[in-house]
């Protein structure tokens, strides 16, 4: 009778580290000029390697450009472009330091944006509010005398409310989140969102259930 084997019984090769590959510095060229200044100061404040800031560079770019530009499969098939990637260095290497340097611009544009939107988020609101409540008194007139020209107004002022879009303060990057709230995040800033971490344990987590 024929041996089975068993993973006792089988010998494995001692596994390889992976800091034994010798591997290419990012390309910092393919980025324009300023941008490579950039990353290289970062990567010199920080004292990073450089592939930090770059990697952590292309992130950003990529919530800058979000639903921007598609890709186009086949006939009508295309698929807004996504970027996912792993900056992976040891534990006391700085990468939330290189992370808050390339977020910098995109915090400093959202607060801005806030700033600038949450006036008018207000008044559109109070207008919503304003609407519904007038809708509410003319049904209860309605209900008891049955006047057309309330009925008229009733339908108006439904079509308004249900046309009206109701703008919600911008956000642009989130960090871990749960699948249910990104998608309600998404809902309120036009399907795009960044889930930005320096550390990733808790976005892994929640991916693995």
């Amino acid at each position: 009778m024929k041996e089975r084997k068993t993973t006792s019984n089988i010998e494995w090769n001692a596994p390889v580290p992976f800091d034994e590959y010798t591997l290419p510095v990012f390309p910092v060229d393919v980025f324009p000029l300023w941008l490579q200044e950039y990353v290289k100061g970062v990567a010199e404040s920080t004292q990073t390697p450089v592939d930090a800031p770059c990697m952590a560079a292309i992130s950003v770019l990529s919530t800058a450009l979000s639903k921007k530009f598609y890709v186009g499969l086949t006939g009508e098939w295309s698929e807004s472009l996504n970027t996912y990637s792993i900056l992976a260095l040891p534990p006391g290497n700085r990468k939330s330091s290189v992370f808050k340097a390339l977020q910098e611009p995109i915090t400093a544009f959202e607060k801005e944006e806030k700033e600038r939107l949450s006036r008018e988020i207000s008044e559109r609101r109070a207008k919503l509010k304003a609407k519904q409540k007038r809708k509410e008194l003319l049904e209860k007139e309605y209900a008891k005398d049955g006047e057309q020209s309330n009925l008229r107004e009733i339908v108006t002022l439904a079509n308004e409310i249900e046309e009206e879009e109701i703008l919600a303060l911008p956000r642009f990057i989130t960090e871990d989140v749960t699948p249910e709230k990104l998608a309600d995040l998404m809902a309120e800033n036009q399907e795009r969102m960044a889930l930005l971490s320096a550390e990733g344990g808790g976005i892994f987590s929640i991916m693995a259930g």
